[in-house]
C-alpha cells in the first residue's frame, strides 16, 4: 500500500504532528480528509504516515501557468465545501486553509484532500456544548494571505473564518492572484490590502465570478458562533456550474 510520510524535527514545533494525528483520528471517515495510519518517533524526527496526498493545489496551479478552467475550479470548490461542512459537523475548525493545505491526490484516485490539520481546534465544549473562544494568532504564521480579517484582528474564530479562507482560495484560483499577495509582506500590510480590496470588492475583484464574491460576502456577514448555511453555498456553486460554457468546463491534466 502506498503512503505518504510527513516528518517534523522532534525539537521543533513540539507536539504539532501528534496533534494533527489525533485530529485526523477523530475525523476518520470524513470524505476528503486523509486517513492517518501511524504516528511515532523516527529520531531525530516525529513521523506521521498518511494516505498518499499527491501534489498541493498551489503546485498544480503554478504548473498550469496559474490558469485552471472555471469548471475545474467549481468542481474543486464543491468538494471542498462538502468536506469543510463535514469537518465542522465533527466540531473542528481547520484554521489553516490555503492552496498549500489542499492536495489533489494521486492520478489514479482523483481525490481532493483537505490536510495540514496541525492548527485544527474543537470549537465546542465537549460537556456544555458552548462555542469556545479560540485564539487566531497561530494562523498568521502559516497562511496569512488566506486568513480571515477577524483572524488578523485577533478576534475569536469560528466556522465563518474557515469559509472566508476558502472563499479567498476560490478567488485566487479564478483570478490568478490576490491583490494583497506579494512576497515578504507583513501581516499588517496584508490586512490593509484585504480591507481595501473588500471595501471596493466588485471593482477590485471584477474578473472573479459573482458567486465567489457572494460566498466571501456571506462568510464575512456571519458571527463566529454562526453555523454557515452550506446548502446556500452549494446553490451558488450550482448556479455557477449551470452557466459554464464548454470551454470553461474543459478539464486540466
Amino acid at each position: 500500500q502506498s503512503v505518504d510520510v510527513k516528518l517534523v524535527k522532534a525539537s521543533r514545533e513540539a507536539g504539532t504532528l501528534q496533534h494533527e494525528y489525533e485530529v485526523l483520528q477523530q475525523l476518520g471517515g470524513v470524505n476528503g480528509v486523509p486517513r492517518a495510519h501511524w504516528f511515532g518517533p523516527e529520531y531525530p524526527y516525529d513521523a506521521l504516515v498518511l494516505d498518499p496526498l499527491g501534489p498541493t493545489l498551489e503546485d498544480v496551479f503554478a504548473a498550469s501557468g496559474r490558469k485552471l478552467s472555471l469548471g475545474t475550479i467549481v468542481d474543486i470548490a464543491r468538494r471542498l465545501i462538502t468536506c469543510l461542512e463535514d469537518v465542522h459537523l465533527h466540531q473542528y475548525l481547520h484554521r489553516n486553509i490555503s492552496p498549500s493545505s489542499i492536495f489533489l491526490g494521486d492520478q489514479q484516485s482523483g481525490n481532493i484532500y483537505l490536510s495540514e490539520f496541525m492548527l485544527a481546534h474543537r470549537f465546542r465544549d465537549t460537556f456544555m456544548h458552548r462555542h469556545l473562544s479560540i485564539p487566531s494568532s497561530e494562523t498568521l504564521t502559516y497562511s496569512a494571505d488566506f486568513a480571515s480579517i477577524d483572524c488578523h484582528l485577533g478576534a475569536p474564530v469560528g466556522r465563518c473564518d474557515d469559509l472566508e479562507s476558502l472563499a479567498y482560495v476560490f478567488l485566487y484560483l479564478s483570478t490568478g492572484s490576490l491583490p494583497w499577495r506579494h512576497p515578504n509582506q507583513t501581516n499588517d500590510v496584508i490586512l490593509h490590502g484585504k480591507q481595501a480590496t473588500l471595501a471596493n470588492m466588485n471593482d477590485s475583484l471584477q474578473s472573479s465570478p459573482t458567486e465567489f464574491l457572494n460566498i466571501l460576502s456571506y462568510a464575512r456577514s456571519l458571527s463566529f458562533t454562526d453555523k454557515p448555511d452550506y446548502p446556500y453555498i452549494h446553490s451558488l456553486l450550482h448556479d455557477l456550474d449551470s452557466r459554464l460554457t464548454s470551454e470553461e468546463t474543459a478539464p486540466f491534466n
